[in-house]
């Protein structure tokens, strides 16, 4: 006699799916699950996993007591071989993608900076005039090819008051893109400043300096005005 005992220590529904049972065994099977909607529905289950529960879903949720019977269901699906089965493949990729994702950071990060130890001639670069007031129409033009990952910027400061000095970097609004305080000067009383291109899009920009002398008092100096061109 086939029951649902039976059923279980002998694998019958999976072994049915995959065509694995002895003619008798499926007759007996077929037999019981005719009349057995536990069985039915696990057979659903195996066969095609994904169509068995949206049909599960749509049918619950046309019901009074929806959520219950959801709920029964998702239970009825837990204990099913196929179920499980699924779950172990989520889990699997589930723990794979982050790996994969670390993975490529890992060689982007690596490219970087391989090509930062490497030399880089031609770098773009200008000298930027002062403008107290910033509003200079003829503004220099650095032409920035669209392949160049550096730009440099040089600022004479050789003012003896100041010993540090704070740079702020803002677009055509005024939003400031950049800033570092505590800068100082190299032996030729230069700001040498080097950006990547991905900061600097074309467009109109500002440098703004302040002083800072050695008791920490700042004193603004005046704004770099400069277009980044493509070209």
């Amino acid at each position: 006699m086939v029951d649902h005992r039976y059923i279980e220590e002998h694998n019958l529904i999976e072994r049915y799916v995959l065509g694995r049972l002895a003619t008798d065994e499926q007759v007996r099977f077929e037999e019981h699950f005719a009349d057995c909607e536990v069985c039915l529905g696990e057979l659903e289950i195996a066969d095609d996993f994904g169509a068995a529960l949206r049909t599960a879903v749509a049918e619950d949720a046309q019901r009074t007591m929806g959520a219950m019977t959801v709920v029964g269901r998702w239970l009825q699906l837990a204990r099913s071989p196929a179920f499980r089965r699924a779950l172990a493949m989520l889990l699997v990729v589930g723990l794979a993608l982050p790996s994969l994702w670390l993975l490529r950071q890992n060689r982007r990060l690596t490219a970087d900076l391989e090509s930062l130890r490497q030399p880089h001639a031609n770098v773009p670069s200008m000298l930027l005039s002062l403008t107290r007031d910033g509003t200079d129409a003829t503004a220099p033009v650095l032409v920035v090819p669209p392949e160049e990952p550096w730009v440099t910027l040089d600022i004479e400061a050789d003012d003896p008051a100041f010993v540090r000095y704070h740079v702020a970097l803002t677009d055509l609004d005024g939003e400031v893109r950049w800033q570092r305080d505590g800068l100082d000067t190299n032996l030729w009383n230069v700001l040498h400043l080097t950006f990547p291109t991905d900061l600097l899009p074309a467009g109109a920009y500002r440098l703004r300096l302040t002083g800072q002398d050695a008791a920490g008092r700042s004193e603004p100096i005046g704004d770099y005005p400069f277009r980044i061109e493509l070209p």
